[in-house]
């Protein structure tokens, strides 16, 4: 916000927020599906829930 131009600071507040909003719901949903694919695969659940620290 500190570098941004005069009349921009909407706009990259803006960005933000749909960031900060965004991110963990996209999270949750790649995390749900990792472990629903593990379940299915018959691995268990602790193998998606691995799945799913490591990819955070």
């Amino acid at each position: 916000m500190q570098h941004a131009k005069s009349g921009e600071e909407g706009e990259i507040s803006t960005s933000f927020l749909f960031t900060d909003a965004f991110n963990p719901g996209l999270s949750i949903g790649i995390g749900e599906a990792l472990i629903g694919v593990s379940q299915s695969l018959n691995l268990g659940l602790l193998t998606g829930i691995l799945l799913v620290l490591f990819l955070q």
